[in-house]
């Protein structure tokens, strides 16, 4: 198989297997979707030279650019959450989101920031170059 088919299969797969942590979710009531779906991704990712195909696809997916990543999914889900988000709550709480909520981005973005640059030692001359 291509590069590309196996880049749509994994995407099918696992949104086959979101589909399944979701229904498990409905039965029992107990299992978080997030961290239960995270909890799985960590185990496809560590067992993928085991998974066959999918195994195949998973490596193939990693190879993707996470900028490239970021723009085909990031708009959709912030459309749907916009979406289905409730407008009258909103209207209620937007002083306590906005207080909160910018301040805050901007404090964890300063210390990610510091974090790369102190700490892992990032350097960024590589672009400088570009």
């Amino acid at each position: 198989m291509g590069t590309d088919s196996l880049i749509l299969l994994f995407l099918f797969f696992s949104l086959a297997v979101a589909i399944v942590i979701k229904s498990l979710q409905k039965i029992w009531k107990f299992i978080p979707f997030t961290p239960t779906l995270f909890v799985v991704s960590i185990l496809m990712g560590k067992f993928s030279d085991h998974l066959g195909i999918i195994g195949e696809s998973i490596h193939a997916t990693s190879g993707i650019d996470p900028r490239g990543i970021l723009l085909i999914f990031l708009p959709p889900l912030i459309f749907e959450s916009s979406f289905n988000s409730d407008w009258y709550v909103f209207r209620k709480q937007a002083s306590q989101i906005f207080i909160l909520a910018f301040p805050s981005v901007l404090i964890s973005a300063f210390i990610i920031m510091i974090s790369i640059k102190c700490i892992i030692g990032y350097d960024d001359s590589y672009y400088t170059y570009l």
